[in-house]
């Protein structure tokens, strides 16, 4: 991915120092910007509009990715080309970044404007360590669609309580 290229008017200090150390993996520097007040999921000035979380995802620091989640950084915040975090480390064939995304409730089916989910970019551009993160990636789908199931299955019993007790109350 390209280097920011000039700061946005309005961006902080913090905020830059925040990019900056994401950038380089510097996780205390990410953790002294967070506590200074650097605005989580700024946007830098590139033309990918590319924030924090991004940048330390794609670089694989993990420490730094680590920090940004527990401060709050939204997980699956898109630059311009709604490319997550996610897919930024799986083009890089960042194994232990994916993951601790993962853990965070990053979703593998988002779909970029160039390579697609992340999922696809695995399949197509088969990236360092694509062996591990296609199982890896397909077990994240799997657990988001068992708890699909189970929430529709909840409704669905819902709605035949309701029905039942509705019939019930009537007669």
């Amino acid at each position: 991915a390209e280097q920011p290229h000039g700061r946005p008017s309005g961006m902080s200090d913090e905020t830059e120092q925040l990019i900056r150390a994401a950038q380089n993996g510097d996780a205390r520097a990410v953790q002294r910007a967070v506590a200074s007040g650097a605005v989580l999921d700024a946007k830098d000035g590139s033309a990918f509009q590319t924030t924090a979380l991004h940048w330390a995802a794609q670089g694989g620091h993990v420490a730094a990715v680590r920090k940004l989640l527990e401060a709050g950084a939204l997980v699956n915040c898109t630059n311009a080309y709604r490319q997550t975090a996610l897919q930024c480390c799986v083009f890089e064939g960042h194994l232990r970044t994916a993951e601790l995304l993962l853990e965070h409730g990053a979703t593998p089916e988002l779909e970029d404007l160039v390579f697609g989910s992340a999922l696809q970019i695995v399949r197509n551009e088969k990236p360092r360590n694509h062996e591990r993160m296609l199982p890896l990636l397909l077990a994240a789908v799997e657990r988001a669609l068992g708890l699909y199931a189970e929430a529709c299955a909840r409704c669905h019993t819902a709605k035949g309580d309701a029905q039942r007790s509705e019939e019930h109350t009537s007669e």
